[in-house]
């Protein structure tokens, strides 16, 4: 009786740790060892098992990065550091006035804010925030995966006012259902434009319709994407996907 609740539990303890090994090799599938070629930050977005998706405007590209920021807080401290730009600024070695803000997103394992932020040369940095100390987020051998965004604006593209429209590319992500979601511009007619990205990038391409595609947008906890006009609904032979809606606005996880 002993033999076999020991054997029972053994065979137990085995298959939840392979599951889990599977879900950790099967969440980085497609990733290599390397430096991302990250041009610029326009967006910020967590996924699962502190996998950060960054959005490159400059190369419309999104970028999957193992942060393996993986510990687990249960508990959540408040986040409130005084002069943040400040000393964001100092730890980057400039002055306030050369700096901008680009994103902020907290990782939902760790509690850890990571910010986004872009130099006045167009340089861009990943910073982690933990209390009052900032540091930068290496980028340098990590294990990452990428994205290239179908129909981005072309590199010297400029709307009416002579403004350039690549670095709009991307505006917002979020990360929903094993999905990235993206909103920003394209070189569509209708330029402003939602896509849906399965992750991993290795995963093909897949089509829903206009009415399955609101039902997800639109489920319950999450936060707020925001896109200017009507799409027309595009099918890529590419992992990402446009969908169209009738809102102004469109959701994907907090």
């Amino acid at each position: 009786m002993k033999k076999t609740f020991f054997f029972s539990a053994l065979v137990i303890a085995g298959t939840l740790i392979l599951a889990n090994t599977n879900k950790s090799a099967t969440v980085r599938d497609g990733f290599v060892n390397g430096t991302p070629e990250i041009k610029s930050i326009s967006a910020l977005a967590f996924g699962s098992d502190g996998i950060l998706f960054v959005g490159d405007s400059k190369s419309a590209t999104v970028f999957a990065i193992d942060t393996k920021d993986v510990q687990k807080m249960e508990k959540s401290t408040a986040v409130d550091v005084k002069k943040i730009d400040q000393k964001i600024a100092t730890a980057l070695g400039t002055e306030v006035q050369n700096i901008t803000v680009m994103d902020l997103v907290v990782n939902p394992l760790s509690k850890k804010v990571y910010c986004a932020v872009q130099l006045a040369d167009g340089t861009p940095a990943l910073l982690r925030v933990e209390g009052d100390n900032i540091s930068a987020v290496n980028l340098k051998d990590v294990r990452y995966s990428s994205v290239a965004l179908v129909n981005a604006p072309a590199e010297d593209a400029k709307d009416q006012r002579g403004r350039p429209l690549r670095g709009m590319s991307i505006s917002d992500m979020g990360f929903f259902d094993g999905k990235v979601m993206v909103s920003g511009l394209s070189n569509q007619e209708f330029s402003s434009t939602f896509r849906v990205i399965p992750f991993p990038f290795t995963k093909p391409h897949y089509t829903r319709n206009h009415i399955k595609s609101r039902k997800l947008l639109q489920s319950p906890g999450t936060r707020i994407l925001k896109t200017n006009s009507i799409l027309s609904t595009h099918r890529h032979q590419h992992p990402s996907t446009q969908y169209s809606t009738p809102s102004r606005f469109l959701r994907a996880d907090a």
